[in-house]
């Protein structure tokens, strides 16, 4: 799967296992980088996910709880 440019990211935050987040609403594409630079896309994520995941207080606990598990991904 190809990383898509026309991405939004958010990387204004603190995390000892999330580099930054990625969403692109056209496609549903949500995009997570960890500090590992490893890259993994979910698909189907609605946008109000996004909206609660660049404001969680905790990126790795709102990814755990609310992302993985729910939505198909694919490691980039």
């Amino acid at each position: 799967m190809k990383r898509n440019k026309s991405m939004e990211y958010f990387q204004n935050f603190e995390s000892s296992n999330i580099y930054k987040i990625g969403y692109e609403s056209s496609s549903s594409t949500l995009e997570v980088e960890f500090q590992n630079r490893r890259v993994y896309q979910y698909f189907d994520v609605p946008e109000h996910i996004w909206e609660q995941f660049k404001t969680a207080e905790s990126k790795g606990q709102f990814l755990h709880y609310n992302i993985k598990g729910n939505y198909r991904y694919s490691r980039v």
